[in-house]
């Protein structure tokens, strides 16, 4: 029993002692991390980059110590994914690449990075990006393993047509009601739940927690539609079949708050006394 005790405070104290040497070091400069990390044993280096550390250190320790984690064909597909055009990814799913699976290549936030259409999704304001969901979907991306319609919404600034000046205080002012649509119906004419719940785009343990919480906490596209007075989005999702739930009432106070206009309030009560 002394034995477990000793061996498992000697675990606690080589963590923390590389932690402390990881976040040391971030004060150096790039060629002298290089060279301290070189040092560091690999397992003490992966579990405190799993767990402290971020995209700057991955890169250096990528170059110096590339074994920690070797690339894989899920790597490269996550680079492909990633690219500025759609030519790496397009060939790769051509030879069979699986379209539901990827990984990034430096232990960093992990669980977000592990399917392809939910990153494309969330770079949907780059020129690519459609046709990059549309390849995925084409070579059988799973609609149903995550809620995509939900994360269209939730990954955006929304900026609403009714009310246009919502957000013009933020740095980027938002993406048009109307831009959104498409994605919508690619997903929708494909099959995808236009009532799943969305949870945040970076929370880890998929299969398990996330639906746990999103069942608790989340929120439908509509929800979010609601919430951001975003009518022109509303009316589309209600064309295809969302329907209203506990939640609805909470979006549209917010959406009130937000605009200071009951006008979604309004909407809503049309809709909900036809």
């Amino acid at each position: 029993m002394i034995v477990s005790y000793l061996f498992f405070a000697f675990i606690i104290l080589c963590v923390l002692c590389g932690t402390i040497i990881l976040l040391g070091i971030m004060l150096f400069r790039k060629n002298r991390i290089a060279g301290i990390i070189t040092m560091i044993p690999g397992i003490t280096l992966a579990i405190c980059m799993l767990c402290f550390t971020g995209e700057f250190i991955s890169d250096i320790i990528k170059e110096v110590k590339p074994e920690i984690w070797p690339m894989t064909d899920d790597d490269r597909f996550y680079e492909a994914v990633t690219d500025s055009s759609t030519e790496k990814m397009a060939d790769m799913l051509a030879r069979g690449h699986n379209p539901n699976k990827m990984s990034r290549n430096d232990g960093y936030n992990p669980w977000p990075y592990h399917n392809p259409l939910w990153i494309v999704i969330q770079e949907k304001d780059t020129d690519a990006a459609y046709e990059k969901a549309e390849l995925l979907i084409k070579y059988g991306a799973d609609l149903k393993t995550r809620p995509f319609v939900a994360h269209v919404l939730f990954s955006s600034v929304i900026r609403s047509e009714k009310f246009p000046n919502l957000h013009s205080s933020r740095a980027y002012s938002g993406i048009e009601e109307k831009k959104l649509i498409p994605w919508l119906k690619l997903l929708l004419d494909n099959g995808a739940d236009i009532d799943a719940r969305v949870y945040g785009c970076d929370i880890a343990l998929w299969d398990w927690n996330y639906r746990r919480q999103a069942k608790r906490n989340g929120y439908t596209a509509l929800n979010i539609a609601i919430r951001e007075n975003a009518f022109v989005v509303a009316d589309f999702l209600i064309t295809h079949g969302a329907v209203f739930d506990e939640k609805t009432d909470e979006c549209v106070e917010a959406a009130t708050k937000l605009s200071g206009s009951n006008a979604m309030e309004q909407y809503i009560s049309s809709l909900l006394h036809k």
